[in-house]
């Protein structure tokens, strides 16, 4: 389903302005598994998790402060503000989306933690999903994860050779 927060002129954009990615009009009409990672690849490496704008203020209010709005989470994104899952993922959502990828929300739990507390999103491509994670600092999902795999979950196959990038990525 399109965005309705992001244009696909805006999403291309970002890829080429911000993300300074080259794409052609076929590698963006594929909506591959390759493209996919390339975005994630570009995304993670320009876009960063969490700015010192989040720890303006008193100390002890850090734990009431506001969430953005939807405006705000569009304008930081544009910008390469940064964010925390929420605000990335959400961007990231919107961004892939408004490319015609087949997108949705995902919520998780951290270790440890007793809540869902972390947004993140999945990609279907050719019936597989792949689970899409802008910002699990540390543990940044660079390489794209298949979550329709059989047997072991050491199991994948290479797929092909990112084009220039020297990134190979994994599938089911």
């Amino acid at each position: 389903m399109p965005s309705h927060y992001m244009s696909k002129t805006e999403a291309v954009a970002f890829l080429t302005d911000k993300l300074r990615l080259q794409l052609t009009d076929s590698e963006l009409a594929s909506l591959s598994l390759a493209l996919l990672q390339k975005i994630c690849t570009a995304f993670v490496a320009h876009v960063p998790f969490s700015t010192i704008v989040h720890l303006s203020g008193p100390t002890d209010q850090l734990h009431t402060r506001d969430l953005p709005t939807l405006e705000q989470v569009k304008h930081n994104g544009l910008n390469l503000k940064g964010g925390l899952c929420y605000e990335l993922n959400v961007f990231l959502h919107w961004l892939l989306a408004a490319l015609g990828f087949s997108v949705e929300f995902l919520m998780a739990k951290g270790y440890s933690c007793h809540v869902y507390n972390h947004a993140l999103n999945y990609v279907t491509i050719d019936g597989a999903r792949y689970l899409v994670d802008g910002a699990s600092y540390p543990l940044v999902t660079e390489t794209l994860i298949c979550l329709d795999f059989q047997g072991e979950v050491t199991q994948v196959t290479q797929v092909t050779h990112v084009r220039d990038t020297g990134y190979t990525g994994y599938t089911c």
